[in-house]
């Protein structure tokens, strides 16, 4: 093999390896009882509702309910700190981790959720529709969970 394969050879394994590097941040366990919210500092419970943000550096960051996840979302904006990707537990499976981006999120009338706002998560649109039928409310977009939010704890959004 020449120099000029070998160099070749080297920069692609280089660069696979950034690769997968930067495509491997996923959500992590919580421990449920023991793990802290990030935001609000309760201990995360209830294993219908736990919720992570992971910022562009790997850091993962916990929190107890899909309200704390969305200020914590707005006060590392007002940072200008980058996120990864946000993720929210499916209401209908228990510790199973939904991306928020594409997860169904109801405003329930009659769920609360840890932090007393009613956020659930769910994984299709029918299960949605479904959680709707049975505790009443309606199905909200992430853009629209932080103003709830904002007014619910008279945050001060800087979105």
């Amino acid at each position: 093999m020449s120099n000029r394969q070998m160099t070749a050879a080297f920069l692609m394994i280089l660069m696979t390896a950034a690769l997968i590097g930067c495509a491997g941040y996923a959500p992590e366990e919580i421990h449920y009882g023991t793990d802290q919210c990030d935001y609000c500092k309760m201990t995360i419970a209830d294993q219908s509702f736990g919720s992570e943000l992971i910022t562009q550096k790997g850091k993962v960051l916990k929190y107890d309910s899909i309200e704390c996840l969305a200020a914590a979302d707005m006060a590392l904006a007002s940072k200008s700190q980058d996120v990864h990707s946000r993720w929210v537990t499916d209401f209908g499976q228990p510790g199973q981790f939904l991306d928020a981006n594409k997860a169904w999120i109801v405003l329930a009338e009659r769920q609360k959720s840890p932090m007393g706002i009613g956020l659930v998560a769910v994984s299709s649109e029918e299960s949605a529709a479904k959680l709707v039928d049975d505790v009443g409310g309606r199905i909200v977009a992430w853009s629209e969970i932080k103003e709830i939010v904002t007014v619910a704890w008279k945050l001060e959004n800087s979105n």
